[in-house]
């Protein structure tokens, strides 16, 4: 092989095989070498699906099954063998042909398959070598194909990931050591090098990350990723080739230097828009089940389910194509699993917990008077400074805890950011974000948490029942978005339109337990058309008021059908912390529930949104961010 005409992804690690003589890094190397290869594959062959093949259903279905989490392994496994059977011509199919077979490939699956079934596990822990021997006598080494590899190589790369039981008879770890990897490493080696210098097209298409484009003058600035070491490349650019590239995106290059198709490296491609919406319909309820049985069993841990519980099971439910009616049943299957008899609904459980959350940040930020950031402030734990900053922490580490326990699933999870504690002067709020990290359009949609000195990014009327509240030292969550964001992605309001009628359509459906909750709402409607129809005001509008739900449909009417409004929780004082007594824990435990509750409901809508974006290709890969 001329390491100079292979991807740098391939080369490095083949270069790091040649420096080590241990074993057991030597092992790991083959190991991430085997996954490189096998998703730099199928990185090549999405491009040519995505440009030029016919769409195929199951394929789409599994990249939506992987469109807010990192795939594994054995996800990209699943896919080569579902491009495999797929309609459409790739530089690839020579390697995967019926009939292809690879010698030392063939002597790997023969070796390892033997060594697993015949050794292995019937109790053998050591004499590996001479165990073989005697067993490959008289059997003849099947023709194995480059799937065949992986398909062994997958078992291989989970045992050593996951050791824990794999062996059997008498179940136990599987037994690593040098004498392991000194009979198997030589065999995976050979199989990998024999593939990776068999599949000349690693050679021929040449992957390039896109640094510029000139439309004007159809050129691009690339950087040609072959090698030791990447090059700069410049290429003339066609009306066609404009229209489909992007800076920060790979591609690959073939023989002539034109651009081949997209290169999804380590990647799954978005569900195409034209069949998003069908196939979200059909998988999101099969995903979203199993995750809604381990919700239900979670919160009948304690034998009951609350109003509350209830209303955030109901809301994914419906928010996953799955029926109140199926909800039930649900509950129902979960019920029998856990031995439970009689009505299980109750309005609010009784909890004997110490809470978490903690009102003393009100108090600190809402006290604060002196913004000026003391001196060696970490190690003086008694200065505001140092109070402030860890206080930061804590809001923080407490966010953190109620995404995993909340908002994480098998299907996707979410991150935090947050403003700085001080940027010259201390800071007077404390402003998170919380999103899907793994989200179509990034942070654009978004559940806003801020305890603050003063709430400035919304009004309330005077005489109004939220007057005084919002200008209290408060703590408020809502449905928010990222303006920047979206000047680049929704320029015309579009997926905005769309997260403010989803946010009135929650409010529809649960509006008597928001109202008991005292959620609030900002209108964002503007004037009503000639057709009836109400238009959102410019993003820009910021400053609308906040209301109460009783104020809000006492001026728009019980019977409207179309709005377009932001969702806030209830605004929190101080004083609702406390009892008779000072802070009291049953409040705080309350609040509690309530904020977790109206996370959740708001992460609801930020997946529908998300969602709704892949249904019509807006996202930010598409946009180009």
């Amino acid at each position: 092989m001329n390491l100079d005409t292979y991807p740098q992804r391939i080369v490095k690690p083949l270069i790091e095989l040649e420096k080590t003589s241990d074993l057991a890094a030597e092992h790991k190397l083959l190991l991430d070498l085997g996954e490189t290869l096998l998703t730099h594959i199928t990185g090549i062959i999405f491009g040519e699906y995505k440009r030029n093949w016919d769409i195929n259903e199951a394929l789409e279905s599994e990249f939506y099954r992987n469109a807010k989490k990192k795939p594994s392994f054995g996800v990209f496994l699943g896919l080569l063998r579902l491009l495999m059977k797929a309609d459409g011509k790739s530089v690839c199919d020579e390697y995967f042909e019926k009939g292809k077979s690879y010698p030392a490939v063939s002597e790997f699956v023969f070796n390892y398959n033997l060594l697993k079934s015949e050794v292995v596990n019937k109790g053998q822990d050591s004499g590996f070598a001479e165990a073989l021997e005697p067993l490959k006598k008289g059997r003849t080494v099947a023709s194995k194909s480059g799937l065949d590899f992986f398909e062994s190589f997958v078992a291989v790369r989970n045992t050593y990931a996951h050791p824990e039981e794999k062996a059997k008879n008498p179940l136990r770890n599987w037994p690593m050591g040098d004498e392991y990897y000194g009979l198997i490493n030589p065999l995976m080696k050979e199989a990998l090098m024999e593939l990776i210098s068999g599949f000349t097209v690693l050679s021929t298409h040449r992957p390039v990350l896109v640094k510029e484009i000139d439309d004007q003058q159809h050129k691009g600035s690339f950087i040609e990723e072959i090698g030791k070491k990447e090059k700069d490349l410049g290429l003339e650019l066609s009306d066609e080739d404009l229209d489909f590239v992007n800076t920060d995106e790979r591609y690959l290059l073939d023989q002539d230097n034109k651009l081949f198709s997209k290169f999804y490296q380590t990647e799954v491609p978005q569900v195409n828009p034209s069949i998003a919406k069908q196939i979200i319909e059909k998988e999101k309820a099969k995903m979203m089940e199993p995750v809604l049985l381990d919700m239900i069993r979670k919160k009948l841990e304690d034998g009951v389910i609350d109003e509350l519980e209830y209303m955030v099971l109901k809301d994914t439910a419906i928010t996953s194509f799955i029926t109140e009616e199926k909800l039930k049943k649900l509950i129902e299957d979960v019920k029998k699993e856990l031995n439970l008899d009689g009505n299980v609904y109750v309005t609010r459980k009784k909890k004997k917990t110490t809470p978490t959350l903690n009102p003393w940040w009100i108090r600190h930020i809402g006290g604060m008077k002196d913004s000026t950031v003391e001196k060696n402030y970490e190690k003086n734990h008694f200065l505001t400074t140092h109070i402030h900053w860890a206080i930061w922490k804590e809001i923080s580490n407490y966010l953190e805890i109620i995404i995993d326990n909340n908002l994480n699933d098998e299907t996707q999870s979410f991150t935090i950011s947050s403003n700085q504690f001080q940027i010259g002067r201390l800071s007077y709020t404390y402003w998170g974000k919380i999103y899907p990290d793994r989200a179509p359009l990034g942070d654009l949609f978004h559940i806003g948490f801020a305890i603050s000195q003063k709430y400035k990014w919304t009004k309330a009327r005077k005489k109004g029942l939220l007057f005084d509240r919002i200008n209290k030292p408060s703590l408020l969550i809502w449905t928010s978005w990222n303006d920047n964001l979206a000047d680049k992605i929704d320029p015309d309001n579009y997926l905005l339109t769309k997260f403010d009628k989803l946010n009135f359509e929650l409010l529809k459906r649960e509006k008597d337990l928001l109202t008991r909750m005292e959620a609030n709402i900002r209108d964002n409607s503007g004037e009503q058309g000639l057709d009836g129809e109400f238009k959102r005001i410019d993003r820009t509008a910021i400053h609308s008021e906040i209301q109460t739900i009783p104020e809000f449909f006492n001026k728009i009417g019980e019977s409207s059908k179309t709005h377009f409004i932001t969702l806030y929780s209830k605004i929190y004082n101080l004083e609702d912390f406390y009892g008779d007594l000072g802070i009291s824990f049953e409040k705080t435990l309350q609040i509690e529930e309530e904020i977790v509750a109206f996370m959740k409901l708001s992460s609801n809508l930020i997946n529908q949104v998300n969602d709704y974006a892949i249904e019509n290709g807006v996202t930010l890969k598409e946009s180009g961010l």
